[in-house]
């Protein structure tokens, strides 16, 4: 008889020890990957920083717009203290990230810029609200090459631009488990970049500009937890 009595609580300590772990299962811990689409605002500050005596001023100051972009997510999450998970994330930008009608005019000579191939990484430390959905903030580098397209070209005029660009990203967002391996995300991120240098030069006359760019992305994802 105390055999059994002690069988069926060895039983049920088991099964009750197994219901326990289900219900503690990381919900956001492990490897993920995600894909997601968004809405983009661009914005660039130019400052006519040196200019040599009969220079013509640099005309468009800031300029700003926006766009839809793409993007592709993989990283690492972890669990720990049953409400708090933390996450390293990779990401890679496609179809927006540029800022394709802020220009320059030097004499008749008229440059394009813009932002693409944009890619970074970031932490996220994250608090669940419930067992299916986290809150998060988020913060890391993010580096962007720039395209410049130039028209109405002047002849002689040599002009010398940086070709990428590096900054940081901050944000917010939630993600929350649609189903055992699927969840879907919704954030806002800033990049704020480091100010990047353009160089107009003709017959000895100089016009040095310093740029400096912001994003904000509004992004909703779709992803899956392995």
């Amino acid at each position: 008889m105390n055999k059994l009595i002690l069988l069926l609580a060895l039983s049920a300590l088991v099964n009750t020890s197994q219901t326990l772990a289900e219900e503690n299962s990381s919900t956001f811990s492990g490897p993920y990957m995600s894909v997601g689409a968004g809405y983009q605002h661009n914005l660039i500050d130019n400052e006519n920083v040196r200019a040599t005596t009969g220079s013509p001023s640099f005309n468009q100051p800031s300029a700003s717009n926006h766009d839809i972009f793409g993007q592709i997510q993989a990283g690492y999450g972890r669990d720990f203290f049953e409400k708090y998970n933390i996450s390293v994330g990779l990401f890679y930008d496609f179809g927006g990230s540029k800022v394709n009608d802020i220009k320059a005019t030097f004499y008749q000579d008229i440059v394009k810029q813009r932002l693409e191939n944009t890619a970074g990484i970031f932490i996220a430390p994250g608090y669940y609200i419930n067992k299916e959905t986290l809150v998060f903030v988020k913060a890391g580098y993010v580096h962007a090459d720039k395209e410049y397209v130039r028209f109405k070209q002047t002849p002689n005029i040599n002009i010398n631009l940086d070709d990428s660009v590096d900054g940081y990203l901050w944000g917010v967002g939630v993600k929350h488990m649609a189903s055992k391996n699927i969840f879907v995300g919704a954030d806002l991120t800033k990049f704020s970049y480091g100010t990047s240098s353009s160089i107009a030069s003709l017959n000895g006359l100089e016009v040095k500009v310093s740029s400096k760019a912001e994003q904000t992305n509004a992004l909703l994802s779709l992803g899956y937890m392995f």
